[in-house]
């Protein structure tokens, strides 16, 4: 009688882990919906049924136990079953063994979705460590870990690591298998993102494109991953100021994730950040709104208030604010999510960089001019101590300090510092991108305030065009940068000097164009 007893108990254990070894790294609202009945079977399993499990089976209950909870966006839950997966295979097959290090992987990846970054990087670490170790060395699992690893040094900045271990792991991936394995498009579409940030926008082009057919032939159209690289691709149209093509991505990425992930998940509210802050970039303020509080309500909802993603929607709340005026509303904010930073990353992170310099800028527009240069230093050597100087966002806050030297009429320094931003910006986006055109209205600006009209109405004129055709006629840029053009050339019929201290009051973007935040 106990004999049959413990051979139904091992057929059951067996069945739940055969249905639990199906669920995919990325279950769909649909997927998790038909299996929700199954759910407590699985638990059964995974809490009293391990000893009818087989060693090959042992994990896959608390795999699909976490990727159900990290689906349902129950991150707690998934670190849960992600350390009780590790210390059961602990016990039963060592710290050495393959499924010890996969049960790592796994659960680093959880604490990277809570934000629990230094808690993250030494199990990664071990898992490759034991990897490398067993006896059978499994290429699959490294690269897969590797992946994981640079993902990580993404989020805290350390790019060339990142870039280092993302190499090696498309290397292992390649020889491994052809261009379709799913491993492939995933680290192709993450070292992508890593380009996008390091300002190589070609190569990141070439790179989302080659992930986006092939997710599209191996996983469909209907599926997260091939979601998550539409919304990268939509990020880097944003970037290069191709807004007619960006658009579209956007909202397809919205329509597939209300589709297979619901809008009661965080993941969503990325989305929603990513096209409010698209329609802020085009002062599309009453659309870009409501997005961005929702996007709000849901981070801290589901991630908390000391979340890099609360964090993140914070700082472009505010930017939002700033650009219509709303300085107080904005300044708490800005503050609110320096301080988060700070505590997630110290002064020396890049996201950390971004709001000093955004933060900067509203003091800029508040006179606060002390205040807002000592911000924009900061945010430039920290700029490029991670990106070196030929970075778009070293020529953003370039620019920005230029700007402020400009309206302190400090011209000789604010000319060589939005000389240099052109450079970089004409090097890295070309002499058709809205930054670039930006740029030039400033140095315009400068000439202008000067005196020194013939000098700058050509490069008025350039602006203009960059903009008509990026912007279109009716865009607010566009119109501010042809009023300047009408003044000036009155001024020069005239034979009169521009007003000193209009360039404060009329400056627009200062932080570039897009801000937008894609997923690894």
């Amino acid at each position: 009688m106990q004999r049959e007893e413990e051979q139904l108990k091992q057929a059951f254990a067996t069945t739940l882990a055969t249905l639990a070894k199906q669920i995919p790294e990325l279950p769909s609202y649909q997927l998790l919906t038909s299996i929700l009945p199954a759910i407590p079977h699985i638990e059964e399993v995974a809490t009293e049924l391990t000893n009818s499990l087989s060693d090959e089976d042992l994990i896959a209950p608390f795999t699909s136990l976490m990727r159900i909870s990290q689906g349902q966006a129950d991150y707690a839950h998934a670190a849960h079953w992600g350390e009780q997966s590790l210390s059961t295979i602990q016990r039963r097959l060592g710290n050495e063994h393959p499924y010890t290090a996969s049960s790592l992987n796994n659960l680093a990846l959880a604490y990277e979705k809570q934000g629990r970054y230094s808690d993250a990087e030494p199990l990664l670490l071990e898992a490759i460590r034991i990897y490398k170790a067993s006896q059978e060395i499994d290429d699959y699992r490294i690269a897969n870990t590797l992946n994981s690893l640079a993902g990580l040094y993404v989020y805290q900045g350390r790019y060339q690591e990142a870039e280092d271990f993302y190499q090696v792991a498309l290397e292992i991936s390649r020889n491994l298998f052809d261009h379709l394995h799913p491993l492939i498009i995933n680290i192709t579409s993450n070292f992508a993102y890593l380009r996008r940030i390091q300002g190589y926008y070609q190569e990141t082009e070439k790179l989302y494109l080659e992930a986006l057919e092939n997710s599209a032939k191996v996983l469909g159209k209907n599926h997260l991953e091939f979601a998550q690289i539409l919304n990268n691709l939509a990020g880097l149209y944003e970037a290069q100021g191709r807004y007619n093509e960006a658009e579209p991505l956007y909202l397809k990425t919205l329509e597939l994730y209300r589709e297979l992930q619901g809008e009661d998940h965080p993941d969503f509210g990325v989305i929603l950040n990513n096209l409010a802050g698209f329609y802020r970039v085009q002062r599309r303020y009453q659309e870009a709104e409501p997005l961005y509080l929702q996007a709000l309500e849901l981070s801290k909802r589901f991630l908390g208030e000391k979340h890099v993603d609360f964090a993140q929607t914070l700082d472009s709340l505010a930017v939002l604010y700033e650009a219509q005026g709303r300085y107080s509303e904005a300044e708490p904010l800005y503050l609110q999510s320096l301080e988060l930073y700070r505590d997630l990353w110290g002064d020396n992170h890049p996201d950390t960089a971004r709001v000093m310099n955004n933060l900067a800028v509203l003091y800029y527009y508040q006179n606060r001019y002390t205040e807002a240069e000592s911000l924009y230093l900061q945010a430039l050597s920290q700029r490029k101590q991670f990106f070196g100087e030929q970075h778009v966002d070293v020529a953003q806050t370039l620019d920005n300090l230029a700007t402020l030297h400009l309206s302190q009429e400090c011209y000789n320094e604010a000319k060589s510092l939005y000389l240099q931003a052109l450079k970089i910006y004409k090097e890295l986006l070309g002499e058709a991108h809205p930054n670039f055109a930006q740029s030039l209205y400033n140095l315009a600006f400068l000439h202008a305030s000067q005196g020194d009209y013939a000098t700058a109405e050509p490069i008025f004129q350039q602006a203009l065009v960059i903009f008509e055709e990026n912007l279109g006629k009716s865009h607010l840029n566009t119109i501010k940068v042809r009023n300047e053009l009408i003044s000036l050339r009155l001024n020069i019929g005239r034979k009169r000097k521009t007003p000193k201290g209009k360039r404060a009051k009329h400056r627009e973007g200062g932080r570039g164009f897009g801000n937008s935040k894609g997923k690894s």
